[in-house]
C-alpha cells in the first residue's frame, strides 16, 4: 500500500510539472492566434459570413485558455488572478450581463447572443473576460510585444484585402466565386466605394483599424533602428489608408478622439518625440488629401442632410440613428434597472419603436442594436450595464491619465485605442473584433505598467480533490470544445437547409435542418421554426396519405419555436405563415395564423406590415370587419405603404384580391 501510495504520489508530481510547464504555452499561444487569425477569419458556408466564425473561433480559444487556466492552478494548488484596477469593472460588466440573462424577456437570446451576432451574450462576454484575465494573469512584457505584433500583422494583413478590394481585385471573391473581381457583392455592399474587407462592415473594419493605429504610431514613436521606424510608419499607413477607404464618419470621429487621448498622454515627452510625430502628421495629412474627399463629403452630407426626409440611396444614417436612440431611451424608461435582457434590443425595440420609422427608407429592417454601444448598454443591461460599462471605460482613462509620466509610446496607444473604439461605438455597436480589442487592450497595458500582484486562495491538496478536478476540468474543456465545433457544423448545416428551401428543395431541405438540430447543442429557436417552416410546405405538397401527420407535426414544432421564444417577433411572424400554409389544407389552423399574427402586432404596435399580415390572415378567415379595422391601422402608421394603399382601393371598390 505503501509503495502504491508513493508511486501514484511520483505520478501526481510528474502530471503537475507537465501542466505547470505546458499550460501557459497554451493560453499565451491560443491568444497570439485568436489576435492574427480571427480578424481574418470568414466562412461562406455559414448563416453570416464574418461575425459567426469570428464568435466561434474566439469560444474555442477561451475554451482552451479557460481550461488550461483552471488546470495550471489546480496544479499549484491555488487559485490566482492578477489584482489590478480594471479587475473590479470587467467583472461588473460581466455580472450585470449575468443579471440581466436572468430576468431577461428572451433568456435563449441573452444567453448566447442575437442569432446572427453572437457577440454581445453572456457567454461571449464570459470568453472575453477569461481571455483578460489570462493575459493579466500569465503575459510578461515581452509577450504583450509578440502579441502586439501578431495584431498590427493582422490588422496590415486585413488592410492589404481591403486595398485590393477598393481597387476592383477582392482576394474575398476569388473564394466565394472563383473570380478576382470586386463584383461578388450586391450593390449596395460595394467594397470599390466603402471597404470592408474580413471585417463584413466599412464601420466595423474602420473601428477596428483605429484601435490599432495609435498603437502602430507608438511604436513608430519607440523605434530606435531605421528599419523598424520603416517598417512601423508604413503599417501605420497603410492602416490609415485602409480607413480612410472605410468612408466611416463613426470611424473617423473615433480616430480624432484617440489620437487626441493619445498626445495627451505622451505630452510630458513630446518634445522628444516631436520629430517623429511631425512625420506621422504630415503623413497622415498627405493621406486625407489625397484620398479623403469622398469621407469628408460624407461628413458634410451628415450636417447639411440630418433629416428624415429621403435622400438620394435611402434616408440619411444620422437620422435614422437618432430614431433608433429614441426607441432605445423608451426601452430604458420601460426596463430601468437591469434592461430587458442582455442582447435582446431586436425584441424590445418593436415594443417601442417610434413611429417616425415608417417614414424612412428603412422601414421594415430589423434594428437588432441600438447603434450606440452605450446606449445599448442602457437598453438591454439597464442602468447597472450602462454604469458598468462607463466604469470600464472611465478605469481605463483615469489610470491611462495618472500614470502618463511614467507611460511609453506604445502604453499611451494602447489607451489611445480603446478610447478610439468607445467613441467610434457611440455611433455604432461592437462586434468580435472590435469587444475582443476592448479587453485585450487594458490587459496588456495592466501587464506592461503594473508591477505583478495576484489574488490567491489556497485548495485542498488532497489526492482526491486534485483527481476529481483534473478529470472534470479536462472533460469539461473536451465538451465545451466538440460542442463549439457542434456548432459551428450545425450552422453550416442551417444554412444549406435555408438555401434548399428557397429553390422548394424540400426533401434536402429537411434533411439538413434535422442535421442542424441534431449536432446543436442548445436548441436555437430558429432551427426549429424553420423545421417547422420546411414541414408546412411539404404537408401542403406531398401525396395526401401522408400530410395529415405531417401538418400536424409542423404545428407541433411551430408551437414549441415560439414557447424557445416568446418575444422573438421574427419567430412569431413566421409561426403565422406556418400556420396559414396549412390552413390551406385545414381551416383549423386559421385561428392560430390569427392569434399569433395579433400577438406580432401586440410585440410590434407600431409596424404597419405587423398589421398588413394580420389584416391578410383575418381576411381570409372571413373577418372582414377586423380585417379592416388591421387595414387601417396600417395605414395610420404608415400612409405611403403601397401595398396598404392597394388593398384598401380593392375593399373599396369591392375587387377581390388573393393575398
Amino acid at each position: 500500500m505503501q509503495i502504491g501510495g508513493s508511486i501514484a504520489s511520483i505520478e501526481g508530481l510528474q502530471m503537475d510539472k507537465i501542466i505547470l510547464k505546458h499550460a501557459p504555452n497554451f493560453i499565451k499561444w491560443s491568444i497570439f492566434s485568436i489576435l492574427f487569425f480571427v480578424p481574418l477569419f470568414f466562412s461562406p458556408s455559414n448563416s453570416e459570413l464574418f461575425e459567426l466564425p469570428k464568435m466561434f473561433a474566439v469560444y474555442a480559444a477561451a475554451t482552451v485558455i479557460g481550461t488550461s487556466y483552471l488546470l495550471f492552478l489546480l496544479a499549484r494548488g491555488k487559485f490566482e488572478i492578477s489584482k489590478n484596477p480594471f479587475l473590479l469593472p470587467f467583472l461588473a460588466l460581466l455580472a450585470s450581463a449575468f443579471i440581466s440573462t436572468v430576468f431577461s424577456i428572451d433568456h435563449f437570446t441573452s444567453i448566447f447572443g442575437y442569432q446572427t451576432r453572437l457577440n454581445g451574450g453572456l457567454v461571449s462576454m464570459a470568453a472575453y473576460f477569461t481571455i483578460f484575465a489570462a493575459i493579466t494573469t500569465f503575459f510578461t512584457k515581452i509577450d504583450v510585444r509578440k502579441a502586439l505584433f501578431f495584431t498590427l500583422g493582422s490588422a496590415v494583413m486585413v488592410s492589404a484585402i481591403g486595398i485590393l478590394g477598393h481597387f476592383g481585385r477582392d482576394p474575398l471573391c476569388v473564394v466565394l466565386t472563383n473570380q478576382f473581381t470586386s463584383d461578388c457583392w450586391q450593390s449596395e455592399f460595394r467594397p470599390t466605394l466603402r471597404i470592408f474587407a474580413t471585417l463584413g462592415q466599412p464601420n466595423w473594419l474602420a473601428t477596428y483599424l483605429i484601435g490599432i493605429i495609435p498603437i502602430s504610431i507608438g511604436f513608430f514613436l519607440e523605434a530606435k533602428k531605421i528599419l523598424s521606424k520603416a517598417m512601423f510608419l508604413a503599417s501605420t499607413a497603410i492602416l490609415f489608408a485602409t480607413f480612410i477607404f472605410t468612408n466611416s464618419r463613426s470611424g473617423l470621429a473615433g480616430l480624432v478622439a484617440g489620437v487626441v487621448i493619445f498626445i495627451i498622454l505622451i505630452w510630458p515627452r513630446l518634445r522628444m518625440y516631436r520629430k517623429q510625430v511631425s512625420i506621422v502628421l504630415v503623413l497622415l495629412t498627405i493621406f486625407t488629401l489625397i484620398f479623403g474627399s469622398f469621407l469628408f463629403s460624407r461628413v458634410r452630407e451628415f450636417f447639411a442632410k440630418s433629416t428624415t426626409a429621403t435622400q438620394v440611396g435611402g434616408t440619411e444614417s444620422g437620422a435614422l440613428r437618432l430614431i433608433v436612440w429614441r426607441g432605445a431611451l423608451e426601452i430604458w424608461r420601460h426596463y430601468p434597472i437591469i434592461g430587458s435582457g442582455t442582447e435582446t434590443f431586436a425584441y424590445s425595440y418593436y415594443q417601442y419603436r417610434p413611429t417616425e420609422h415608417n417614414q424612412t427608407t428603412e422601414w421594415n429592417f430589423l434594428y437588432n442594436k441600438a447603434h450606440n454601444e452605450p446606449l445599448n448598454f442602457l437598453a438591454n443591461q439597464g442602468i447597472v450595464g450602462f454604469i458598468s460599462y462607463l466604469w470600464v471605460l472611465l478605469a481605463i482613462l483615469i489610470y491611462g491619465l495618472r500614470n502618463r509620466s511614467k507611460f511609453t509610446p506604445v502604453d499611451s496607444g494602447l489607451v489611445g485605442g480603446v478610447m478610439a473604439i468607445a467613441m467610434s461605438q457611440v455611433f455604432g455597436f461592437s462586434v468580435v473584433t472590435t469587444n475582443l480589442l476592448t479587453f485585450v487592450l487594458p490587459a496588456f497595458l495592466i501587464v506592461n505598467t503594473l508591477k505583478k500582484d495576484q489574488f490567491t486562495w489556497s485548495f485542498p491538496k488532497n489526492k482526491v480533490f486534485r483527481g476529481a478536478g483534473l478529470i472534470i476540468i479536462s472533460g469539461t474543456g473536451f465538451y465545451l470544445l466538440a460542442a463549439t465545433y457542434g456548432l459551428f457544423l450545425a450552422d453550416q448545416a442551417y444554412e444549406r437547409s435555408r438555401e434548399y428551401l428557397s429553390l422548394a428543395a424540400l426533401g434536402p431541405a429537411q434533411n439538413r435542418i434535422e442535421t442542424a438540430l441534431t449536432i446543436s447543442f442548445p436548441l436555437p429557436p430558429h432551427y426549429l421554426m424553420t423545421k417547422a417552416t420546411i414541414e408546412a410546405e411539404r404537408a401542403i405538397l406531398e401525396s395526401e396519405s401522408g400530410n395529415a401527420s405531417l401538418r400536424e407535426q409542423a404545428a407541433n414544432d411551430t408551437k414549441k419555436a415560439v414557447e424557445l421564444g416568446p418575444r422573438n417577433t421574427g419567430n412569431i411572424r413566421q409561426a403565422a405563415t406556418n400556420y396559414f400554409t396549412l390552413s390551406s389544407a385545414d381551416p383549423k389552423y386559421l385561428k392560430d395564423a390569427a392569434d399569433s399574427a395579433k400577438r406580432v402586432t401586440e410585440l410590434a404596435p407600431t409596424d404597419p406590415s405587423a398589421f398588413y399580415n394580420l389584416y391578410s390572415i383575418l381576411k381570409a378567415d372571413g373577418q372582414k370587419d377586423e380585417a379592416l379595422k388591421a387595414l387601417d391601422k396600417s395605414l395610420s402608421l404608415k400612409p405611403d405603404y403601397t401595398q396598404a394603399i392597394q388593398a384598401k382601393i380593392n375593399e373599396t371598390s369591392g375587387i377581390k384580391t388573393l393575398d
